[in-house]
């Protein structure tokens, strides 16, 4: 593991390996930064020559800066509840960085569902931790954003995991730094968007809290399958384009 240790911020990484004649590759995680701070990172080796001479060779430096997204944050206010989200700008999009929380009627309401109610055709709303947000089927979340915000139409979230790096680099980057579990280490939030693992409400009740993020697309699929649009899971990120 590698930590910063100098003061004009350079960062050497180094990994011990076993058996150095298996690849040329390793994993170095880099704790301790501060946000928004530009650092300067670099690989190094050590290895003992033919004359058992110790040899230290380093790999090219490169940069990358911590994000401070309290500072890039914006605020909205829902005017149905008086509920304010914090926003954020990625790329050319604006998006929430937070789940919606709206509710159209009180919690009482018999819209507000169990998992395992038949939804099919209506808007159905479910509630697990209210304090971060709202599950909604595919019918209300097409009616659920505020004046002036819609539901993400698939080439919105194209656009987005394109901008982020493609599907191999974007989820670090969209994950909170909160809420996924110590064992989930790609989870920088670079991005901002501050993605939480809230699962999903299916015939077996809510299940992937912890592990799972799901966001539904505005185009229907079919009549009878409304497909998730963009998901991140504890080991993979996915587009489910339509």
């Amino acid at each position: 593991t590698g930590n910063p240790s100098t003061s004009d911020n350079t960062i050497d990484s180094r990994s011990e390996r076993e058996n150095s004649s298996d690849n040329n590759s390793f994993i170095s995680i880099i704790n301790g930064l501060t946000k928004g701070v530009t650092y300067f990172a670099r690989a190094y080796v050590v290895y003992y020559d033919k004359n058992m001479n110790i040899i230290v060779d380093y790999g090219e430096t490169f940069s990358f800066a911590t994000c401070d997204c309290d500072k890039r944050f914006g605020t909205y206010t829902d005017p149905r509840d008086g509920h304010t989200y914090k926003t954020i700008k990625i790329g050319t999009q604006t998006w929430m960085a937070e789940n919606l929380s709206y509710l159209p009627v009180p919690a009482s309401n018999p819209n507000i569902n169990s998992c395992n109610s038949e939804n099919e055709g209506k808007p159905f709303y479910y509630v697990y931790n209210s304090e971060n947000g709202v599950l909604y089927n595919w019918y209300a979340a097409l009616t659920a954003p505020p004046p002036g915000w819609q539901l993400p139409k698939s080439n919105d979230w194209r656009l987005l995991q394109h901008y982020l790096g493609d599907v191999f680099f974007c989820e670090e980057k969209m994950r909170s730094t909160v809420g996924w579990g110590t064992t989930i280490n790609e989870k920088t939030n670079s991005s901002c968007f501050s993605a939480l693992p809230e699962g999903i409400c299916g015939n077996n009740g809510f299940d992937g809290i912890g592990t799972h993020a799901f966001w539904w697309a505005s185009e229907e699929v079919s009549t009878t399958d409304q497909s998730c649009c963009f998901s991140l899971s504890s080991m993979i990120t996915s587009f489910n384009g339509v």
